[in-house]
This record gives C-alpha cells, structure tokens and sequence, in this order.
C-alpha cells in the first residue's frame, strides 16, 4: 500500500509545475519553469482569466514544446491558493 501511494505522489508532482516568476510586465510573466523531472527552463507567458478565480495559461513566447502544448490551469499564486 505505501508503494501505491508513493507512486500515487510521483505521478502528481509530474503534473504540478511551479514558475518562479522574475518579473511581470504588460501581461508578460517571465520566470523559471520547474516541472516534474525535467530541468528548469525560462519560459515567457501570459494568463487568461476565463472566469474569476479560474486562469490559465494564454500565449507562450519562451519555453519548451510540451509547455506551449499543455492546457495548464493556475492553482496559487506566490503559494496563495485561494
């Protein structure tokens, strides 16, 4: 059972990211990407809100291929998560 759970956790760190944001200047988010077991790498970034409290990533300038393909909602900002 431990073993499921571990591997339960493995999976959804590969899925959860953290940007370590440098700056954010008209509408341009541009930080460090962390992201499962992949090295961190700038990415340059805008966000969407579709509703409130529900944002996602808009237009991806910088940053790799699987970052621009993915649809990835916003969970916390600076580790808020309301």
């Amino acid at each position: 059972a431990v073993e499921l759970c571990l591997g339960a956790l493995a999976d959804l760190s590969d899925d959860m990211a953290t940007v370590l944001v440098a700056s954010n200047q008209h509408g341009w988010i541009r930080g460090q990407l962390e992201w499962g077991k992949f090295k961190p790498e700038e990415v340059s970034f805008t966000l969407v809100e579709i509703k409130p409290g529900y944002s996602v990533v808009g237009d991806v300038a910088d940053g790799p291929d699987l970052f621009r393909k993915v649809a990835w909602r916003l969970k916390s900002v600076n580790g808020d998560m309301s």
